[in-house]
């Protein structure tokens, strides 16, 4: 098996691994909606980056259907975005915020800049490291904006039921 074929089958085992604990740790309704809100952004950016050739996915999983990686967008950026949200401090300092705000690009970005200089996963042809920072920095925030603004406006909707 290859290397970019191992690393796809790793991240899908860390990602199950993680939204399973998450689906007991936390709300499980939560989850879903953090998790879906974040496949509509990264899924729907991934297609509009790839068609702009700013990135090229030369190894993917359905090479006939789309130029773009799904592990990556549909599974690994999404699960990123419900532990952002979930672990988001409401009541922390400023400083911790930042942190927060900062910490979690950060990580994906130098995630995705391994992935791209050592496999065949991910071409980076027009993409900066600062732009996917800052691309990964919206997505997350707007992905956790949805999330406060959805726990707002309907609150019922994401209680549990009574069993």
């Amino acid at each position: 098996m290859s290397l970019e074929r191992t690393i796809l089958l790793a991240v899908w085992a860390f990602v199950i691994i993680l939204l399973g604990w998450l689906w007991f740790k936390s709300s499980r309704r939560d989850v879903i909606l953090l998790f879906c809100a974040g496949q509509c952004f990264t899924w729907s950016a991934s297609l509009l980056f790839v068609e702009l050739k700013w990135i090229e996915n030369p190894i993917r999983e359905f090479s006939k259907a789309t130029s773009a990686n799904f592990t990556f967008n549909y599974v690994l950026y999404p699960t990123l975005n419900v532990i952002y949200s979930l672990k988001y401090p409401r009541n922390g300092t400023r400083f911790r915020k930042w942190l927060h705000i900062a910490k979690y690009p950060a990580a994906m970005t130098v995630f995705i800049l391994i992935i791209a200089k050592y496999t065949r996963l991910i071409k980076l042809t027009s993409f900066t490291w600062y732009e996917l920072y800052l691309v990964t920095m919206i997505s997350l925030f707007m992905v956790r904006k949805y999330y406060e603004w959805f726990r707002r406006s309907f609150p019922e909707a994401l209680k549990e039921p009574v069993q």
